[in-house]
Order: C-alpha cells, then sequence, then structure tokens
C-alpha cells in the first residue's frame, strides 16, 4: 500500500523533489523551486490514484504495465507541458483508441486472414493432391490389370518392346497412354476388360476438367490483383483520422469534450505538392512536423520548408491536434428529461442537428416493457431501445416521449444512453481539401477515419 497520510520532498539548487514511498518503489516527481508546492502534491496524488486504478504500484507491477505507465504520464504531460486532469478524465482517455492502435489491429486482422487464407489453401492444395493420387492408383491397378491377367482360361498378352511403366504423375498417363501402345487386341480369347478402360477413361477426363478449372480460377484472380493495382496509383494519398469523445450531463447540460487527430500524407515519386486545408472549425492544440512551413499553415495552406519533400508512397504523419474542453459547439445537441411515475418511469427527450449527420441512432437501456407515447423517427427494441432518427441536416430537431412500465425503477438507470452517427468532415477542419503541383490542382485520394462517441449521463 502507498503512504497515503503526505508526501515528502527536498529541495537541492533550484531543484525540488516531491516523492512518495509506495511498497518498494518511489514515486518521484521533480519540478522547479518555482513550481506552486500544492500543486506539485495534487499533480502527485491525481498520477498515483491513476496508477493504482490501473496496476499494483511495485516494482514487479510497474515492470508488467510499463505502457500503461507510459500512457497515464502522458496523460498529464501534455506537449511538454504539465496538465491539471482529473482521474476520471485519465479513466476516459485511457479507454480511447488512438490511431496508431486502430491501425495495429487492423494489420493484425489482415495478418490473421491471411494466415487463414494461407492456411485453408494449403489444406485444400493437400486434399487435391491426396484425391490425385487415390486416381492415379486405381488408373495405374486398372491398366496393370489389362496387360497381367492370371486366369487359367486366358493367356497373359505380351508386352511391347518400348513399354515404359506408368509413373505417379499425371502428365505421362495423359499425353502417353502406353495401354493403346503395348496391348494387342488380336487372338486372345480373354480379351480387354472394356468395363474397367471406360472407368479408366472416366478419371483421365474429371483430371482434365479439375485441371482446366484450377487454370481459369487463377486467372481470374490474376486479373483481379492486376486490377487492384492499377486502382492503387495516385498522385496523392492523404490520410485523416480524428477521434471525439463528448460527455453531456442530463441534469447540468455541463459538456465535456475531447479531440484527437492526425494528419498523414504521401506523394508519388517526382510529385512535388502543397495541401490546401478546409476552412478552421475547432480551434484545437496543433503540433506540426519540423518541415511544415508555419506561416502558410496559418493560412491553411500546409506545404514544407524549402528545401524539404513529402514522404513518398508511404504516408508518414506532418499535423497532429489536440482538443480539450468544457465548452462545445456539438453537431447535434439533445436535451433529456427522465421522471418517475405511479407505475414505473417517463423519458422525455429533443434534440436538434447544427450538422449534417448521417444514420443517427440514440441507444437506451431497457429496464422493462415501454409505450411509445410520441416519436419523430422509429423505434427498434431488443436488448436496448433504439431510437433510429437517420440524416439529419443543420437545424433539423425532433422529439421522443416514452413510459416505462416496472415497479422499483429509478431514473438513473436510464443512463448512460449513447448517440451513435456518421459525419464527413473532421470537427477541427483538418482536412485536405485540394492537392496543388506547379500551379495546377491534381487528383489525390483520401482516407477520413472519424471514430465519434457521445455519451449522455446522469
Amino acid at each position: 500500500m502507498c503512504n497515503t497520510i503526505s508526501n515528502s520532498s527536498f529541495e537541492t539548487d533550484g531543484v525540488r523533489f516531491v516523492f512518495r514511498l509506495c511498497e518498494d518503489v518511489y514515486i518521484v516527481l521533480i519540478t522547479t523551486l518555482s513550481s506552486n508546492v500544492i500543486e506539485d502534491t495534487e499533480i502527485m496524488n491525481a498520477i498515483i490514484a491513476s496508477f493504482q486504478q490501473k496496476l499494483t504500484i511495485t516494482s514487479k507491477g510497474i515492470t508488467q504495465g510499463m505502457f500503461e505507465v507510459l500512457f497515464i504520464l502522458d496523460e498529464f504531460l501534455q506537449w511538454g507541458f504539465v496538465e491539471k486532469i482529473s482521474v476520471s478524465n485519465v479513466r476516459t482517455n485511457l479507454a480511447m483508441r488512438s490511431k496508431d492502435e486502430e491501425m495495429y489491429l487492423q494489420q493484425l486482422e489482415i495478418k490473421k486472414a491471411e494466415a487463414a487464407r494461407i492456411a485453408k489453401q494449403k489444406a485444400e492444395e493437400i486434399r487435391e493432391e491426396k484425391e490425385l493420387k487415390e486416381k492415379l492408383a486405381i488408373l495405374q491397378g486398372l491398366q496393370t490389370d489389362n496387360f497381367f491377367d492370371q486366369s487359367p482360361n486366358k493367356t497373359p498378352l505380351p508386352l511391347s518392346a518400348d513399354y515404359i511403366p506408368v509413373k505417379e504423375t499425371p502428365s505421362p498417363i495423359l499425353e502417353k497412354k502406353p495401354v493403346k501402345k503395348s496391348v494387342k487386341t488380336g487372338h486372345s480369347k480373354g480379351g480387354l476388360q472394356l468395363g474397367k478402360k471406360k472407368q479408366a477413361e472416366t478419371i483421365i477426363e474429371e483430371i482434365k476438367k479439375e485441371q482446366e478449372e484450377n487454370t481459369s480460377s487463377n486467372a481470374v484472380v490474376s486479373d483481379q490483383i492486376k486490377e487492384e493495382k492499377k486502382l492503387m496509383v495516385s498522385n496523392a494519398i492523404v490520410k485523416v483520422s480524428e477521434e471525439s469523445h463528448i460527455t453531456v450531463s442530463a441534469e447540468t447540460s455541463a459538456v465535456n469534450v475531447v479531440l484527437n487527430g492526425t494528419l498523414a500524407i504521401a506523394v508519388a515519386e517526382g510529385v512535388e505538392a502543397e495541401m490546401k486545408l478546409a476552412p478552421i472549425g475547432v480551434v484545437a492544440k496543433a503540433q506540426m512536423h519540423p518541415h511544415v512551413d508555419p506561416k502558410a499553415f496559418v493560412d491553411r495552406i500546409l506545404k514544407l520548408k524549402e528545401g524539404k519533400k513529402l514522404a513518398v508512397n508511404t504516408p508518414a504523419v506532418y499535423v497532429k491536434w489536440n482538443y480539450k474542453a468544457e465548452e462545445f459547439s456539438l453537431p447535434i445537441t439533445f436535451t433529456c428529461w427522465p421522471a418517475e411515475a405511479q407505475n414505473g418511469l417517463t423519458l422525455s427527450m429533443s434534440y436538434e442537428a447544427t450538422q449534417e449527420l448521417k444514420g443517427v441512432v440514440v441507444e437506451i437501456p431497457n429496464l422493462a416493457p415501454i409505450t411509445v407515447v410520441s416519436i419523430d423517427g422509429s423505434l427498434e427494441v431488443t436488448d436496448k431501445i433504439q431510437w433510429i432518427i437517420g440524416d439529419v441536416n443543420v437545424g433539423s430537431n425532433g422529439s421522443l416521449e416514452i413510459e416505462i412500465s416496472g415497479e422499483g425503477l429509478e431514473t438513473s438507470k436510464l443512463f448512460p444512453i449513447c448517440v451513435e452517427y456518421l459525419h464527413e468532415h473532421t470537427l477541427t477542419g483538418n482536412e485536405v481539401v485540394e492537392v496543388i503541383s506547379n500551379g495546377q490542382s491534381i487528383e489525390f485520394e483520401k482516407e477520413v477515419m472519424l471514430n465519434a462517441t457521445y455519451q449522455i449521463i446522469p
């Protein structure tokens, strides 16, 4: 257990050390003498509380959770400055997935799918090879019976001098057919066993058919790969990623917003270009790559300093941004009025959109049977109550009123209410709308990954 009584500190020339003993490790905060020791103590307490939520504060626990330690410290040190942040906000931020984590998970899924595909392909090849060997073994046995019939009433058929034994590969059988060359069909009373010969020819036809199908399938796959490679060719590639986490209090309408994003760019070999950005939206704290011209960026133009070149083929991050606030113009606002009734609860909600959004859905915990009093949109009830609003434009509004029947229900159980939606543009405006090369606009590929979470809490 950590010593929860107080922190200790000592000072040297220009430096103050604030520390606390936790089990077998010391947590040390190094500050200057000009810093506020009370604030330093509060930050130390918040860091330790955040650690305790994620790991055991021992030397072993810190070693095993080293990445969690780095993530927590990163929340308190934003862009090289100490930031006051609550333990609950740290927990919320850590629950969000970063761009790097999303890319890692996507690459992991691709690798898993590729491994499964290769394993399936190998299994199919082994199965086909096994079936082919079985067919060839049957065919070889039939041909041998034609040459060597040991019945006492039949005379053995002589072999020709150029007879070659059958090998366990399909090509000699298909091309040479030694049966027809070596067997004399003349005066032997036993003759050839015609039924078995027909069976052998049937097997050969099946083998030919399978080979033709495999050849056709390989040709189709090859054409698809060529087409994909053709589609991937472009003058420039722009990848924009932005995550937004919005929390709204139903009682006080207080808003807490966290935004994080990155802008990555790559160009084709020999292409020199600059990027025109969309008008600025939310004024977020931006961090630019050292090669980016800061003066041009103020005018919403992303270009590099003289003598510097953009990344070729593989996108590199040139801008990343961070925004945290308690006042924010939400893309869609909701008012929520839960109340206790005689036989259950009532819930009234209304919304107003300030941006164009697609596929707006509100999810409410399903506590008991409901009765719809009024609704703009539609309702689906499964393990959750889904208010399906759909696409909205600027100024769109609507409402929902339901009654929930049941005894012992509390309004707090109706939360959190989650809102899902899709929007085409970033909230900050940090995305490329035009790529200019040699004074002319050129075509480019753009990938926009927007991840939004919106929760209404009591």
